[in-house]
């Protein structure tokens, strides 16, 4: 028997099949056996390529139709006797069968392996890549062919081919094998050094082993094109490591799948490394040489200006070529006359040494002293300080005079060496000051610390006058002050005396006591009564009362506010508080799905039935169910040999173009792609109709086998024709044209 053929459901279609070299209209699917030694025209059925059958004189052959019940079984009882077709040459009419049409996904087309859209057409409620797929056992044991799978960390466990994992971005073999499972796939790289990825492959024996669009390398299929992200590899979180490559450098990264398609890769592009504390070329070093000079930047004490001599006047680890102050001496160097020299720079003493260490554009314009006493009119010639002869001080010690800023008690002068030399002490003295105390020598001057005023009463003001001492004052009215009196608040001066203020409040807030002034003590306490009204600072309690003086909490606050979307709780600083709640909800309508909250709003998403939507019918919700509702008006039913198509019922249908005003004795009027065409028949063949199919087939059996298309009618047969030794009898609709 040949092998299985899958049927396919959709829009008919004819086809001829030619007995006794007669082309007959087929139209459909049903299970055809046969046993046929040629084609009708050139291609035919066996050879996949559909056609006509053409049956020669004086073979043995045998034409039998099967009806394909949904449980699978070819029963032929199943149709009418006047829907079958048989050819029979009157020898041994053996039946030969050489092929049927085996549909596994017609009796279960929610099967593992089967098409689908979603998960709610599959049995097993699980699609994955637009195929339905079987969960794996307790055990995690699948059919013959597949292998259990874990979907991610806490994902399902599915069985899926080996193939499935073709294409999968990875990091390492393990990834590109199923437990368990036979085939032994390899990560592969692709791109130079990999840049693009490493993706699975399959093992193979050849280019036939692989995929579409895939060659056998090396014993494994590796893809032509770039590998995308399937449903299977989102789940799995599939990931490998990628590179951006370009003249600078290779940046790695990561292309992982979060979302079906081609996933880009993660990852900088590589540039040229530039001064900003990144590693730009991704060579593992940032920043390595700024400035050029030679010196890596984690040694160079200038890293924006090459200075390959590495010179630090100051020593102060910045680098001449960058430091804003060379020599040290606190002066920018734009602002410095000698950037070099420490020893000069604005504001510096002028020294006589022939440089002009002020920075002023005079060089030696200050005074000097060449150290001789006995000179007059010292000056610097040259960088050389000197001066006139003659200009001692003294001879005797009645020869000087002490200078006005020593005091006498504090210092005293003498002539030393025709100097006059002052010398101080640091003894007590009087500086004449009442307003001073504890005068003491200090630097030649009689010096003392300011005398305290202050008698501590706020109502007078305290001064000091030189030469009688301290002073005191009426202070302003209403200077604040304390009258000594602890049940008084507020007290204030007037003419100089504290004068208390109205009565102290010595409530404390508390409810739970009971405050009073006693005089001479201040505040007193005592406890309240029990039951006494208070609250506890607790906003989430009510009823507080007091106990023993303190306040205690009473019944919770219900915070409760009957919203599904909303999370209540109670803060004990402000009470009831309401958030909103994003999780899961039932907004009460059947025909919205999805629903959640949001901004503390129960909503759903409108049921789409758009896909029962039709040229006849539009999809619309009716208590939570899809179904179709019909509409009125013209449509296409896709078949040119019919007119006045309209929707009845949600259903297009047409009327038969009628053809039969080109019927002759040699031919027939049949409508080919919309247009009556005479089609030639044997002359002799009376009584001939054409009928409209109810039941079609298509056979196509493999190995080279002839195969046939055609289809059953109604009614008995209206014509015969004999010849060669072979008789046909047809099942025609009395009546009809095609």
């Amino acid at each position: 028997m040949g092998a299985p053929v899958v049927a396919q459901r959709g829009p008919r279609y004819v086809r001829d099949v030619s007995v006794m070299g007669m082309c007959l209209s087929r139209v459909g699917a049903v299970a055809l056996a046969l046993s046929l030694a040629a084609g009708c025209g050139g291609d035919g059925p066996g050879d996949g390529s559909g056609g006509d059958i053409n049956l020669d004189a004086g073979k043995d052959a045998s034409l039998e139709v099967f009806d394909v019940d949904p449980d699978g079984s070819d029963d032929a009882d199943a149709l009418e006797p006047d829907t079958l077709v048989d050819v029979t040459d009157g020898a041994d009419g053996d039946g030969d069968v050489l092929g049927e049409v085996v549909d596994p996904c017609l009796d279960d087309p929610g099967a593992a392996g089967c098409g689908c859209e979603d998960g709610a057409t599959c049995d097993s409620g699980a699609c994955l890549d637009g195929v339905c797929v079987a969960w794996c056992d307790d055990e995690g044991a699948c059919d013959e062919g597949t292998a259990c799978l874990q979907l991610g960390e806490d994902g399902e466990a599915v069985c899926v081919p080996a193939a499935a994992l073709f294409c999968r971005p990875c990091v390492s073999d393990d990834e590109c094998q199923l437990p368990g499972g036979d085939s032994v796939g390899k990560c592969l790289p692709y791109g130079a050094d990999g840049a693009e990825g490493s993706f699975c492959g399959v093992a193979c024996g050849g280019d036939e082993d692989c995929p579409a669009g895939a060659e056998c390398d090396a014993g494994q299929c590796r893809s032509l094109e770039a590998c995308v992200c399937t449903e299977l590899f989102v789940a799995l979180g599939a990931e490998t490591v990628c590179a951006v490559v370009n003249d600078f450098g290779a940046c790695e990264g990561a292309l992982g799948c979060v979302e079906v398609g081609q996933a880009a890769c993660a990852a900088p592009a590589p540039a040229a490394e530039t001064c900003n504390e990144i590693d730009d070329d991704c060579d593992g070093e940032v920043d390595e040489d700024c400035d050029g000079d030679g010196i890596d930047n984690h040694n160079d004490n200038c890293t924006e200006i090459p200075n390959a001599d590495q010179a630090d006047l100051d020593g102060d680890g910045a680098g001449d070529a960058c430091d804003g102050d060379i020599d040290g001496d606190g002066v920018p160097n734009d602002q410095d006359c000698e950037p070099y020299n420490a020893a000069v720079y604005p504001g510096a003493a002028e020294v006589c040494d022939g440089v002009d260490n002020d920075c002023d554009g005079g060089t030696d314009d200050a005074p000097c002293d060449d150290g001789d006493p006995c000179t007059t009119d010292d000056a610097c010639v040259e960088g050389v300080c000197g001066g006139t002869p003659g200009g001692c001080d003294c001879q005797v010690d009645t020869d000087c005079a002490l200078p006005s800023a020593y005091d006498a008690a504090c210092a005293t002068v003498a002539c030393v060496d025709n100097l006059c030399v002052v010398t101080t002490n640091d003894g007590a003295c009087d500086d004449g000051n009442a307003c001073t105390v504890a005068d003491t020598c200090a630097a030649g001057a009689c010096v003392g610390a300011a005398l305290t005023c202050d008698d501590g009463d706020p109502c007078t003001d305290d001064a000091c006058a030189p030469e009688t001492g301290c002073v005191t004052t009426p202070a302003e009215v209403s200077v604040a002050c304390d009258d000594g009196d602890p049940c008084t608040d507020g007290d204030t001066c007037a003419a100089g005396a504290c004068v208390g203020g109205p009565p102290l409040s010595c409530d404390d807030g508390d409810a739970c006591t009971v405050d009073s002034c006693i005089a001479g003590f201040g505040c007193a306490t005592n406890t309240a009564a029990d039951g006494t009204s208070c609250e506890d600072g607790d906003a989430c309690t009510t009823g507080d009362a007091c106990q023993a003086g303190v306040c205690v909490g009473g019944g919770a606050v219900v915070c409760d506010d009957g919203d599904p979307c909303t999370v209540d709780a109670c803060d004990p600083g402000t009470g009831c508080v309401h958030g909103a709640h994003t999780g899961a909800c039932n907004d009460g309508d059947a025909c919205t799905t999805n629903d959640s909250c949001a901004t503390g709003t129960c909503m759903g998403q409108p049921l789409d039935c758009s896909d029962l939507d039709g040229a006849c019918g539009v999809g619309v919700c009716v208590e939570g169910a899809c179904q179709v509702q019909p509409v009125g008006g013209s449509c296409d039913d896709g078949d040119p040999c019919t007119v006045n198509d309209s929707c009845v019922e949600g259903q297009c249908d047409g009327q038969v173009l009628d053809c039969s005003a080109l019927d002759g004795p040699c031919g027939i009027g049949r409508c080919v792609q919309g247009l009556c065409e005479v089609e030639a028949m044997p002359c002799g063949v009376s009584g001939v109709r054409w009928h409209v199919p109810t039941t079609a087939f298509d056979v196509a059996p493999g190995g080279g086998a002839l195969g046939a298309r055609g289809s059953a009618g109604h009614a008995g047969p209206v014509g015969e024709s004999k010849g060669s030794g072979l008789s046909v009898r047809f099942g025609f609709h009395a009546g009809s044209t095609p």
